[in-house]
């Protein structure tokens, strides 16, 4: 099974003992208190479903039920399963100031949305006559919505 931040593949065998001519299958999923319903049609034993437009890093539980012209059958047994993560957004930029010819200061706020939690932000800089960047790695807190830095800039770069 692949679970990719915005959808879960699924697969399934028709049932052995069908009660009439299976006309599709309703695929269920609940994730925080909201249940949705995907009608899947196929005529083969072996049926692959992508479940998508889902959300990232969210449980869902997922059940199938086959109908025929007549009627739905019984539920089978749910699953449980949860996206995978996906990158935040941007972070706001608050402060970026020189604050001598070879220091910057960079202040920011955390992005507004993402998953879980944000582990590190990369800064990438760059003097406007090279074409090599600098990078730095700052660990996060997850009680500070604001982070700041000082950047030293290597003379030879000026």
């Amino acid at each position: 099974m692949r679970v990719t931040s915005t959808c879960i593949d699924l697969s399934w065998y028709e049932p052995e003992h069908p009660n009439g001519q299976i006309k599709g299958y309703r695929l269920y999923y609940i994730y925080a208190n909201y249940t949705d319903v995907k009608t899947v049609r196929s005529t083969t034993p072996y049926i692959e479903f992508v479940l998508s437009d889902l959300k990232p890093y969210t449980d869902y539980k997922i059940w199938l039920k086959a109908f025929t012209w007549k009627n739905e059958g019984d539920s089978s047994e749910a699953i449980l399963h949860k996206t995978d993560i996906s990158g935040p957004s941007a972070p706001r930029i608050l402060n970026l100031t020189c604050q001598s010819h070879d220091t910057l200061f960079l202040q920011w706020q955390r992005p507004s949305e993402f998953f879980n939690t944000i582990d590190l932000y990369y800064i990438s800089y760059r003097d406007e006559s090279s074409w090599e960047y600098e990078e730095i790695i700052v660990e996060t807190s997850q009680e500070h919505l604001e982070s700041m830095v000082c950047i030293m800039i290597l003379s030879d770069i000026l």
